[in-house]
């Protein structure tokens, strides 16, 4: 269990905006939800990753696993929707878009555990007792283990993406490995990571074979360029948390021998 404390400490700016930061999370997700529905080719549930990152952004945790659930519920409840508004030809239940559902939905579940796993190790960060010695462990082994994390997967991600049809839209997984790029806080790897990610997704669609359906011509490609500004928002999101960590997380300062907070300033000598 995170300390509450912790959750006012990690995220940036004033305190006592819980309440308005959830709100803002759950009508963000509720704005989409009707987009969805009424956009026909495009997959606006993709978006959905944009409060998530928020909420973890400003320390949410409880409010991230939440969101992350009523995510998932609509992202099901909205394809059953659009069946029935836009039934596909051959009126195929099984069809693309109900895999294309599923990946989402695998996306947002992913990206919520990564999102709490960075949570929790920010929270050891805090811990005054373990801040100096965690803070030297982390910039030795943070940048190894997010590559080691992330790098796998991007190959993974980039092998299925380019060997199913353009009307499968897998590249939405390659959200979770540029949020891993925040455990590493380097803006540089953050931003490379954008722009890798994009190229894999943007050429996953072009190299990859054509589309099984009958879509328009520009379906394939708009879903592309949403995901590309979604991914865009989330690394803004994460500089914005990366740069004013560092302003606000200081290293606790080791305590002297003979300092007011010493225990041995009650020890009498001689």
């Amino acid at each position: 269990m995170i300390d509450s404390d912790f959750a006012e400490s990690v995220r940036p700016g004033s305190l006592g905006r819980r309440n308005q930061i959830i709100a803002l999370a759950i009508a963000m997700v509720l704005c989409v939800a009707p987009l969805d529905v009424v956009l026909r080719h495009f997959q606006m549930s993709i978006l959905y990753a944009i409060p998530l990152t928020v909420l973890a952004c400003y320390g949410q945790l409880r409010a991230l696993r939440w969101v992350t659930l009523l995510a998932i519920t609509l992202t099901c409840i909205t394809y059953f929707i659009k069946y029935q508004v836009y039934p596909p030809d051959g009126a195929q239940f099984l069809n693309f878009r109900i895999i294309n559902r599923a990946a989402v939905a695998i996306m947002l579940w992913l990206l919520s555990k990564v999102l709490g796993l960075w949570f929790e190790t920010e929270a050891h960060r805090q811990e005054p007792l373990w801040s100096d010695d965690f803070e030297r462990a982390h910039h030795q082994i943070s940048s190894t283990l997010g590559m080691l994390i992330a790098m796998p997967t991007v190959v993974l991600i980039a092998m299925v993406d380019g060997l199913t049809p353009a009307n499968f839209n897998v590249a939405v997984l390659y959200t979770v490995p540029l949020v891993t790029c925040a455990w590493v806080r380097s803006e540089r790897l953050l931003w490379t990571m954008f722009l890798l990610l994009q190229v894999l997704a943007f050429g996953g669609l072009y190299w990859g074979p054509p589309s099984t359906q009958p879509l328009p011509a520009y379906g394939p490609l708009q879903n592309r360029c949403l995901f590309g500004v979604m991914m865009f928002i989330i690394a803004c999101l994460l500089h914005y948390w990366i740069r004013s960590s560092r302003q606000q997380m200081p290293l606790a300062q080791p305590t002297r021998i003979g300092s007011p907070d010493s225990d041995d300033q009650h020890v009498s000598v001689g």
